[in-house]
């Protein structure tokens, strides 16, 4: 008899009460796939791992104002890691426009929306 690993929304709802062994085992399950979509729009594996964590970190921070419409976290996260990544552009956008050393400039997180 195998067990079948819990779906998403279920760790969702017990990560949203605070069941942080939850939200960890969702990470594990998903964040190879951020920080690999992160690196494909970065090319830069430093990058991806720091936009991993604000990605998971503000994850974590809405978590209590979420409610998956599917069974999967996952479309969530891109949408997350979307946002990041188009504030993490500007900040390098804007850092060059005024001469900052790009490599100062530190993911931000961002305002995401509430549904999926």
């Amino acid at each position: 008899m195998t067990l079948e690993p819990p779906p998403d929304r279920e760790l969702w709802i017990r990560a949203r009460d605070g069941d942080e062994r939850a939200f960890g085992e969702l990470f594990d399950r998903h964040s190879r796939t951020i920080y690999n979509y992160c690196f494909r729009r970065t090319a830069d594996w430093s990058a991806a791992e720091d936009l991993t964590s604000v990605i998971f970190m503000e994850t974590w921070r809405r978590r209590a104002k979420v409610r998956l419409s599917t069974d999967l976290l996952l479309p969530w996260l891109y949408g997350v890691a979307a946002n990041v990544l188009n504030n993490h552009r500007r900040s390098l956008r804007a850092a060059s426009w005024f001469g900052w050393d790009v490599a100062e400039v530190e993911p931000v997180t961002v305002r995401v929306c509430e549904d999926v």
